[in-house]
């Protein structure tokens, strides 16, 4: 039985001097009624839960485990864990590939896989942020609770590196592009960029490619639901149907059909506003729909 959920996102374009940092703030509020997937991302988070914590079942541990009420999210080379049922309201900042590590200095990898208390990670000054975030009343006030302290890491922030480059091209390109090229582009030698994509990214860039295909194709499918799965699989630059399904089997556990039985019709904007909203959203205005969501946690 597919569990149906409607949640309110909000997107909130971030300042003009963080927008190398920051691709968008994100406002979340719905409620599972069923134990829900969160799904593999790109993307470092930086989260806040302002009205209460949030729980989620992690299939290594086979138990419940609770995030800190501010986290540093690594991004999520698979499936990992599911949301449990419950309210959840959330805020989070969507790094830039390289963002995070170039404004924190933190190593990606370290940060994969798993929900860090975010005062472990950049310190106990993020403290403030959430009694902020928790005291605004709507998304636009949180977003600039969080503008407002992530400007302060400027100064000291690192210079865009060819990795980093790399990185935003494998995801502008859905995984398109081979990883020897990049090193080439880059200037560097193929153990040395795979190293420093790992430091930077929180993966491989062959890993890295394979979630953007992933995510591109899943993206096709809940914009469009009456296309086949063969059709999506062309349109994502897999081989074949085959492959695609083998890649949503190893990153979710799940085929095809069943991981949409389990997440429900989404919409385009059940990972980013795309393309024809960047063309209308002013910087600082909210673009809000209504949608089942399941990217964040």
């Amino acid at each position: 039985m597919r569990d149906v959920r409607e949640a309110m996102i909000t997107w909130l374009e971030p300042s003009p001097a963080l927008r190398e940092f920051v691709r968008w703030y994100v406002y979340i509020h719905r409620t599972p009624t069923a134990q829900h997937p969160v799904l593999p991302v790109l993307e470092t988070r930086l989260a806040f839960y302002p009205r209460s914590a949030c729980r989620v079942f992690d299939h290594r541990l086979q138990g419940i485990d609770t995030v800190a009420r501010a986290a540093v999210i690594g991004p999520q080379t698979r499936r990992w864990v599911d949301l449990r049922p419950g309210p959840v309201e959330g805020f989070f900042a969507l790094f830039q590939p390289g963002g995070f590590h170039r404004l924190f200095g933190a190593d990606s990898s370290a940060l994969a896989d798993y929900a860090h208390p975010a005062a472990n990670v950049i310190g106990p000054a993020i403290a403030s942020v959430l009694e902020r975030v928790e005291a605004a009343a709507r998304p636009k006030e949180m977003a600039c609770a969080l503008d407002v302290y992530l400007t302060t890491r400027l100064s000291g922030a690192g210079e865009l590196h060819p990795v980093d480059r790399a990185a935003q091209a494998l995801a502008a390109t859905h995984g398109g592009i081979h990883a020897w090229t990049l090193a080439a582009r880059a200037g560097l030698g193929d153990r040395h960029f795979r190293r420093r994509f790992v430091e930077h990214a929180g993966m491989g860039p062959k890993h890295y490619a394979k979630l953007a295909r992933f995510t591109f194709a899943l993206s096709l499918k809940t914009a469009q639901p009456s296309q086949t799965w063969a059709d999506v699989s062309q349109r994502a630059g897999y081989f074949d149907q085959m492959h695609l399904v083998k890649d949503f089997k190893s990153l979710t556990g799940a085929p095809p059909s069943r991981l949409m039985s389990q997440i429900g019709p989404t919409g385009d904007d059940f990972f980013a506003p795309d393309a024809r909203d960047t063309e209308y959203m002013e910087p600082g205005v909210s673009h809000q729909r209504t949608a089942a969501v399941s990217v964040f946690y």
